[in-house]
């Protein structure tokens, strides 16, 4: 089971990494959308993201394999059924969340999360986080579950 994907831009590293803007966020999660549903054939996913890190990360390539590793190992054979797109919100014109289920062909579900930041008017990743776990599954397409009296 698949416990907690993480990829998270390191924020207060030491190198830097020349950062390719993203020119249009909708093709671009077309394309790791895409990615997703071949099940994450050829490097699709690091060919997707690569480059695209906010200008202060470091590792980038590393901890996309490693991401990708993980979503293959979760779908354990099987073909991705459906990518559900959750919440999906730009918050103070610099932050852009879009959360998305996973589910493949045998009814297994594994939240995803990417997060985008502008920086200086251009858009960058800024991280992917992924578990199947019940709360972030939750959390990731905005449901907040009612509290037991």
């Amino acid at each position: 089971m698949l416990r907690g994907i993480v990829w998270a831009a390191a924020l207060f590293c030491g190198m830097s990494q020349a950062a390719e803007p993203i020119a249009n966020k909708d093709k671009f999660e077309a394309d790791y959308i895409r990615c997703i549903q071949s099940g994450f054939a050829g490097d699709c996913w690091v060919k997707a993201f690569i480059g695209h890190s906010v200008p202060w990360a470091d590792g980038e390539e590393q901890r996309l394999i490693t991401a990708s590793s993980a979503y293959i190992q979760w779908l354990d054979g099987h073909p991705v059924y459906k990518v559900h797109l959750g919440t999906k919100e730009i918050k103070g014109e610099v932050f852009d969340n879009r959360g998305y289920l996973l589910e493949r062909d045998d009814g297994a579900l594994v939240g995803l999360w990417v997060s985008f930041r502008q920086v200086k008017g251009q858009w960058f990743v800024l991280e992917i986080l992924g578990s199947s776990s019940d709360e972030f599954i939750r959390t990731s397409i905005g449901i907040n579950r009612p509290r037991e009296k």
